[in-house]
């Protein structure tokens, strides 16, 4: 009986390992083609060879920005590193141990079904982002209301609460889902009612009620200052026309210039109405005149088009990143921001330039002067010598 269990765990001893598999330790992995227990590659090492009876297994490890080896991979050759795909950008660079880390850009997001990174939809003005763009989701738009307004065009964008007017504030323009509320500050009492007050037959006024009438001195002060700054702005503009006329009679007849009536031509941008008592070459006669003290808007209207022309089209061999309209209208007095209010307008730069001339020559201080003073700063002698020369008749404008 002894004899026969003895000899039933010796075969159990050798059937079962072969029923079951073999059974290898936490650093090791069980060999497919030698049926050995091999030991594991290190995290970012390659398996090259495995191991067989005679030797061990052979790694290599990976290169540093080309392959990779994972640390759940032991027994698995290096990959290639993933590169990102367009409208990608890397997070994380590949290194020995871990693959690329690529997410997309701003304003795009991943789209499953094409395996890429697409451009996220933009919610026009008026719209909010109910659900903003992000690396994964596409933005869901959604238009503003319940006094919320959006001003701008985004994927991000949420609607935004209507601003209200506190304080001394008055509102000008009501809050619409594309703008905000637009308040404006008021002199205090300006705007102050009456309180209403019942009096129930009471004749007299109550103290709430007396009190209320302070107010008019008030508004007559600031009526009287009203009339009287209007009546000394009057009397400024009217002597500054006396001197402008006096100016412009008493000027050098040498400085003059003439031009042919024939010559002109309206070019639609320039105003010819009378201002300050000069009058447009086309209505003098046959022959007009003009010095450094004529108004740019009273020029010929074939001289105003050649100005155009040229400072429409950039001077031959300039090196100027920046448009010569635009250094002109800083010489000018414009701001940037109007600048570029003068460009949203208009399409092309001929049309920028007959705007912007035009929008200055309405200036009291536009002259042919001040004008070639502005030229010459700017660089710009060809457009000068177009004031200077005419043809065949010599002129005598001088360079400020």
């Amino acid at each position: 009986m002894e004899s026969f269990n003895t000899t039933t765990l010796l075969l159990m001893g050798i059937i079962l390992p072969l029923v079951t598999g073999l059974s290898c330790s936490s650093d090791e992995f069980e060999s497919n083609s030698t049926d050995l227990c091999c030991s594991k590659c290190d995290p970012g090492f390659g398996l090259v060879n495995q191991c067989t009876r005679d030797n061990a297994t052979e790694c290599l490890s990976c290169v540093l920005g080309e392959t990779y080896s994972s640390p759940n991979a032991h027994a698995q050759i290096c990959v290639p590193c993933t590169s990102c795909q367009m409208n990608e950008h890397i997070v994380t660079e590949c290194n020995r141990t871990h693959d690329t880390v690529c997410v997309c850009n701003i304003d795009f997001y991943y789209d499953e079904s094409k395996k890429g990174c697409e451009i996220c939809d933009s919610c026009k003005k008026g719209f909010g982002a109910l659900r903003p763009c992000t690396g994964t989701h596409n933005s869901v738009c959604m238009g503003c209301g319940n006094r919320t307004f959006s001003d701008k065009t985004s994927a991000i964008s949420i609607c935004k609460p209507c601003s209200k007017c506190v304080g001394n504030q008055v509102e000008t323009e009501a809050c619409t889902p594309e703008q905000d509320t637009e308040c404006t500050d008021v002199i205090f009492g300006l705007y102050t009612t009456k309180p209403q007050s019942n009096r129930r037959g009471n004749e007299y006024p109550t103290k709430t009620e007396e009190k209320s009438f302070d107010i008019i001195p008030v508004y007559c002060s600031i009526l009287g200052s009203v009339i009287v700054g209007l009546l000394a702005y009057v009397m400024y503009k009217h002597y500054s026309r006396i001197r402008d006329k006096k100016r412009h009679k008493g000027h050098d007849f040498h400085d003059d210039v003439e031009y042919s009536k024939t010559s002109g031509a309206d070019s639609g941008v320039f105003e010819d109405t009378d201002h300050h008592g000069y009058r447009p070459c086309k209505e003098i006669g046959h022959h007009c005149k003009y010095n450094q003290l004529t108004r740019i808007r009273d020029l010929p209207q074939t001289k105003k088009k050649e100005i155009e022309k040229h400072l429409a089209v950039k001077r031959a061999g300039a090196e100027r990143l920046v448009e010569d309209w635009k250094i002109l209208a800083r010489e000018l007095g414009y701001t940037s921001k109007k600048m570029d209010k003068i460009a949203n307008k208009n399409k092309d730069t001929l049309s920028i330039v007959q705007y912007l001339l035009s929008d200055w020559s309405k200036s009291r201080t536009a002259t042919v002067g001040v004008f070639i003073k502005a030229l010459i700063d700017i660089g710009r002698p060809d457009v000068v010598k177009l004031l200077q020369n005419d043809g065949k008749t010599e002129t005598l404008v001088h360079m400020v």
